[in-house]
């Protein structure tokens, strides 16, 4: 026990001299590195000073080259006529082209959007010709500027693509400086081509690059502010529910972009010290791929006239959740960075692994939840509002098949994705599922025999279902409960009683179902008539009153059989019971028999047939007409046998 306690503090010794001897060799490789770079810095610092003295020289020296032994004045003149002739060539290209179009199509005013972008693209078509062959640098350099304004321009058509023709005027001056700041970028990097091409020293190109960078980055801060004035009040409010970028993310872009901005340009000058010029490329990489992602949160669809096309919607949203995701993959792709290789060997990189495994798993699920929501809900019916019988039993929409499986569908789906997302998390950070799928199965059959009566319940809602025994907004009938079919789980059934009572049925508790809103419902009405009708009269008066209903477009599409008379089924004490009958449809049952009673009623007080009432017949015998014996013997017959004095 001494041996081992000795032993195991020489252990412990070891590794604290251990830890100790490797935290000062971390310290000490920290201070190495730090001032490595210091002396990194200060000698880019002088270098970049030095190409500052060194620029006007290197200007004049690329002048040189272009004018190429001509008179500089006439030179400059035979810049601007080639340029000019160029960007005129590619216009008159497009203005013929927009002519023939109007040509064959004249019933059209414009090509539209569209097609003003695809027009757009002949632009550079005769700079591109004319650059095909060899040439002074003059024209050379001449027909690059002309590419240069083409691409500008074509941008410019492209983003015009997006906005609706009553936004384009508030939307031109943004357009404009977005136009500026790629006009600097594209021509920036034509002339730093040139003076490269001339010979002039890496210093100086490496001066002029680093101030169009700063002119590049202060134009971009200025198109977000351009937005920012433009954009309308309510722009930033989430208008499409439940996606997570523009709930949760459109609503910062300004601040976010604006520091991904600044980011940006930092990690650019930052990275100009080891890799030069080539890092201002990578800088204006990750500025164009901000402004696609910033293009794809400005478009803002019309939602109210995308509602009837949810498909668009779902594909909308799942692509502003790629854009956003690769946005971060394209930065890592263009700067180089490993996230595994900022983390250390031990802890790090096991974490910012799981990150990523499980920041994929969610995007992805939150993608497949979105096209599976979307083709579930294309079965859902539209919405109706409670119409004028809305408190009537039966009268409300029924719903077909597939939508009364669709509660069921939706949840067994949605539970499905989260569960393997949670399994595809789990296995990320390193838990082994195999067990906890075992596991899972054995307590799921453990619950099934402990609760029979749940399973009964399951079991027996899935054979109604497949027997196609009832469907969502029936009128149904279960024992003592009867109501709409409101909601369905997978255990129970949720009735509706048209006086506002909410009945819970499990589905192993039923026994037997009236259906009352399948196929059709016969309504069979009963009205007492006098002894001395004309049956043969009141026969006719129904069937015209049969013919009105058939001839009324509003009630015609409900009957499936016409009213039709009966005769007569009983005879009561005060007159004949007849009988009429019609076949509806299920649920319209209710308005139609209103009408047929009003339209009786009205048949018969205006043909003279009259209803039979509760009446007192009083027969005297033969000889007595006192009106006293008479009202005396009346009352008798209605208040009983008269009492005797005695009693």
């Amino acid at each position: 026990m001494t041996r081992f306690g000795s032993g195991a503090i020489g252990i412990g010794v070891f590794l604290a001299g251990s830890g100790a001897a490797s935290a000062q060799e971390d310290a000490s490789a920290l201070v190495g590195a730090s001032e490595e770079a210091a002396e990194k810095i200060a000698v880019h610092a002088e270098t970049v000073g030095r190409g500052f003295d060194r620029l006007p020289d290197a200007l004049r020296r690329t002048i040189q080259w272009i004018v190429d032994d001509r008179p500089p004045l006439r030179a400059m003149l035979l810049l601007l006529l080639t340029v000019t002739a160029a960007i005129l060539a590619g216009y008159v290209l497009e203005q013929l082209a927009r002519r023939f179009w109007r040509s064959r199509n004249p019933q059209k005013v414009g090509p539209g959007r569209g097609g003003t972008f695809l027009l757009s693209l002949l632009i550079p078509l005769p700079s591109l010709v004319f650059f095909a062959f060899k040439g002074s640098p003059i024209r050379s350099t001449a027909l690059s500027i002309a590419l240069a304004w083409s691409v500008v321009h074509i941008v410019g058509a492209f983003l015009r693509t997006f906005i609706k023709p009553a936004a384009a005027e508030i939307a031109r001056r943004p357009l404009q400086r977005i136009q500026l700041c790629l006009g600097i970028l594209v021509f920036s990097y034509i002339g730093l081509g040139l003076m490269r091409i001339a010979g002039v020293e890496p210093e100086a190109r490496l001066a002029l690059a680093t101030i169009l960078w700063l002119v590049f980055i202060g134009t971009g801060f200025a198109v977000l502010k351009a937005f920012r004035d433009t954009l309308p009040l309510d722009w930033e409010l989430p208008h499409e529910k439940g996606d997570i970028i523009v709930q949760y993310i459109r609503p910062h872009w300004y601040g976010v972009s604006n520091f991904m901005l600044g980011l940006t340009a930092i990690m650019t000058l930052v990275s100009s010290v080891n890799q030069g010029g080539f890092a201002f490329v990578k800088g204006a990489g990750s500025v164009l791929l901000l402004g696609v992602v910033l293009v794809f949160l400005f478009v803002k669809p019309d939602v109210a006239a995308d509602e009837t096309r949810p498909w668009r919607q779902a594909l909308r949203r799942c692509a502003r959740l790629a854009v956003f995701a690769a946005y971060w993959l394209g930065l890592a792709v263009i700067w180089g960075i490993n996230p595994l290789t900022l983390a250390s060997d031990r802890i790090g990189q096991p974490v910012v692994r799981a990150l990523i495994d499980t920041g994929v798993a969610c995007a992805l699920a939150l993608m497949l939840w979105e096209l599976a929501r979307t083709a579930l809900d294309s079965y859902s019916p539209p919405a109706h509002g409670e119409g004028e019988h809305a408190e009537e039993p039966g009268h409300t929409r029924t719903s077909t098949r597939i939508e009364t499986f669709l509660p069921l569908l939706r949840a067994a789906t949605g539970i499905f994705i989260a569960v393997v997302t949670g399994m595809v998390i789990l296995a990320s950070l390193g838990v082994n599922i195999g067990p906890m799928l075992a596991g899972a199965g054995v307590l799921g059959i453990a619950i099934g025999f402990g609760s029979q009566t749940l399973v009964k319940d399951v079991i027996s809602g899935l054979f109604f279902l497949a027997d196609d025994a009832f469907r969502l907004g029936e009128f149904i009938e279960i024992g003592n409960a009867k109501g709409n079919v409101e909601k369905m789980s997978i255990r129970s059934l949720r009735l509706r009683h048209p006086r506002g009572p909410l009945y819970t049925v499990p589905f192993g508790e039923i026994r037997q179902i009236v259906n009352h809103s399948r196929d059709y419902t016969i309504v069979k009405i009963e009205f007492t008539i006098a002894f001395d009708t004309d049956l043969v009269k009141a026969k006719k008066i129904v069937k015209q009153i049969a013919a009105e209903l058939n001839s009324d477009p509003e009630l015609m599409p409900h009957l499936l059989q016409p009213l039709k008379f009966q005769g007569v089924r009983r005879m009561e004490q005060y007159g004949l019971v007849v009988g009429v009958k019609f076949t509806s449809k299920p649920g319209e049952q209710f308005a139609l028999r209103r009408e047929v009673f009003h339209r009786i009623r009205d048949a018969f007080a205006r043909e003279g047939v009259d209803f039979a009432r509760p009446q007192v017949v009083v027969q005297m015998p033969p000889g007595v007409d006192n009106p006293d014996v008479v009202k005396a013997a009346a009352l008798t017959t209605l208040n009983g046998s008269p009492k005797s004095p005695e009693a």
